[in-house]
């Protein structure tokens, strides 16, 4: 079943959003200036509405999304920051002390509730365009992501956007360790989607396998997580 759409909840902490963060900040802007409803009024037909589980609101699961592409991090990265960053629950409708969702429950919403693979782009399309002609997203390019395949959003096919992702990798463990050389899969055909996947994964894999050491650092491990959501 489809909630009510959120709204913030009365909290004893609420006053640390005005505390902490600043009135200009990005993220805050958006959440007071940009509506949302038309998520709400796109997504409602997938939804029953007099029975099975209460599920959580499209709208917010839309700006978990939002956020994901936001800040190009995996799912499990979101939802980890999610659960520490003001800024986030603010723009989410959280109160400070509110629990988040699991990572599992944002594959879930763009498996039963984003059935169109374009559809995601679109949404978060109309949001960026709605932003910028506020004059809140100057400049920004944003990662989306709809069927687990990430491109540069409106710039950027999912080939590129694999090859940067495995190449990123790469060069932060070679920055870290003379041992990274040599060490990772020989390159493949930058034509072949498959190929690309494959490479990818590969990498990320060498990394665990060959170089657990560098898995302590945060940056390696929001790579790793990106390069495996492909």
């Amino acid at each position: 079943m489809m909630p009510d759409l959120p709204n913030m909840p009365p909290s004893p902490y609420a006053a640390l959003y005005d505390l902490l963060i600043p009135a200009d900040d990005e993220l805050r802007l958006i959440h007071d200036l940009v509506p949302f409803d038309f998520i709400t009024e796109l997504l409602e037909d997938t939804y029953c509405h007099d029975n099975g589980r209460m599920a959580v609101h499209p709208v917010r699961m839309f700006k978990y999304l939002f956020l994901k592409a936001h800040s190009n991090l995996s799912d499990v990265d979101l939802v980890r920051r999610a659960k520490t960053d003001l800024a986030y629950k603010y723009f989410l409708d959280l109160a400070p002390e509110d629990d988040v969702i699991n990572p599992s429950s944002l594959t879930k919403f763009r498996r039963q509730r984003m059935d169109d693979d374009e559809l995601l782009d679109k949404l978060i399309g109309h949001t960026v365009e709605v932003a910028k002609g506020m004059g809140l997203l100057k400049g920004r390019t944003l990662i989306v992501d709809a069927t687990h395949s990430r491109a540069r959003y409106g710039q950027k096919p999912i080939g590129k956007a694999i090859i940067e992702e495995a190449k990123g990798l790469r060069h932060a463990c070679y920055k870290e360790t003379k041992n990274a050389k040599g060490r990772f899969p020989e390159k493949v055909d930058e034509s072949d989607i498959d190929q690309l996947l494959s490479y990818a994964l590969a990498v990320a894999e060498t990394v665990e396998s060959k170089m657990p050491e560098l898995m302590a650092r945060e940056h390696i491990r929001d790579r790793m997580n990106r390069v495996r959501e492909f």
